[in-house]
């Protein structure tokens, strides 16, 4: 009887275009809209090395601290990954035409003292600036400590400088904020899977629609054939997320971390979450079909923002303002494993969600099945 009744169901689930525009065709449509305004904004906060240039004169030459303190933080030394300048030895004359073409950011001098000189202001200027002032802080100390003990002066370096400074991330994937707005609309993809639930409720309640009113003349329990029809609900549900998130994966380039176990998890525990809600919210509301539908995307839309669809700073600062909202907003759930899983990888924080989104699970199957059960009709 359950593959009869799956097979049917199955073939009239993916007849029903509403219900497959809002669970894949749309949450797609923004993934594509969200990849066109994000393609560049992750990389934008990115730190790229700039072109300066570099008096080649006597004195420089005889600059031999400046120089292996120089070489620590540009191209000059092989093993600098994160080098900060791009140096070119000059003439002054050349220097001075370089800088005028904007072909340099600015150029150093030593010529009667050190000298930065720079053609306009900005970050890449302040940051020449800033390395001068702290080589030339460096080397005041330098020979105040010598003249006090000369001996000391050979154990000090200025290239040891750059072993201090190591760009790291507290994640095991690479940090990327836009995610959080990815996970939020997987999260909203997740709610949307509620329109399955609602279907389900919907199709076997008699006054609501003609099936509903032939399932309830059936020799078969009513919630028997929920149960087995509601199971392709589910089949559908949570193969639009995983097609989801791997289109995100691979066409739009969006990071899940190293954990694709628990990527999947998250989807099918997700997808559960998301059809049981929909067919409580449906066995809940009294009225017709238009207002469980608005209401069924009022409050998916609802959750996801305050997950962080629009903002990752309005899911920060819903969740220092109402702190519990976090535990009890579905669409939070899933965003939230999605982001542990990317920044933590397996732990307690992720196995937490996935626990409150079985609970939620749970509740809501229980909701359905105490109002269903209590539904009688005088006639068909």
């Amino acid at each position: 009887m359950f593959a009869h009744i799956f097979k049917y169901s199955l073939k009239m689930h993916l007849r029903q275009r509403a219900e497959l525009f809002w669970t894949l065709i749309y949450p797609l449509v923004l993934a594509v809209f969200f990849g066109m305004a994000f393609s560049n904004l992750s990389g934008a906060d990115k730190f790229t090395s700039f072109p300066i240039g570099v008096v080649n004169n006597a004195e420089y030459k005889s600059q031999t601290y400046f120089i292996s303190a120089l070489k620590s933080v540009s191209d000059g030394a092989s093993e600098a990954k994160d080098k900060l300048f791009d140096v070119t030895l000059m003439t002054k004359e050349q220097a001075e035409k370089s800088l005028n073409d904007n072909e340099i950011k600015g150029y150093i001098l030593f010529e009667n003292g050190t000298h930065v000189a720079v053609k306009s202001s900005g970050l890449d200027q302040t940051i020449l600036k800033d390395f001068m002032d702290s080589y030339l802080a460096q080397s005041s100390a330098v020979k105040t400590i010598v003249s006090q003990n000369p001996a000391a002066g050979s154990s000090l370096k200025f290239g040891d400088a750059a072993s201090f400074v190591k760009q790291a991330s507290n994640s095991r994937a690479g940090g990327d904020s836009t995610v959080i707005m990815y996970y939020g609309l997987i999260s909203m993809a997740v709610m949307f899977g509620g329109f399955w639930g609602r279907r389900e409720v919907v199709d076997i309640q008699a006054d609501m629609s003609p099936q509903g009113a032939r399932i309830n003349m059936v020799p078969v329990h009513k919630l028997k054939a929920f149960v087995f029809s509601i199971s392709t609900s589910l089949l559908i549900q949570i193969g639009s997320l995983l097609f989801l998130i791997a289109f995100m994966g691979l066409v739009l380039g969006v990071d899940f971390g190293k954990q694709l176990g628990g990527v999947i998890l998250t989807c099918i525990v997700s997808g559960i979450m998301g059809v049981t809600f929909g067919a409580f919210l449906a066995a809940v509301i009294r009225g017709s079909e238009n207002i469980r539908n608005a209401v069924m995307i009022g409050a998916s839309l609802l959750c996801s923002v305050i997950a962080g669809m629009v903002s990752p700073s309005l899911k920060y600062i819903v969740t220092q303002a109402v702190p519990i909202l976090q535990y009890i907003n579905p669409a939070n759930l899933v965003s939230d494993a999605l982001y542990a899983l990317y920044y933590y990888g397996l732990g307690t924080r992720f196995t937490l969600n996935i626990v409150l989104m079985l609970a939620f699970s749970a509740a809501f199957s229980v909701s359905v099945y105490l109002v269903m059960r209590r539904q009688k009709y005088a006639s068909l």
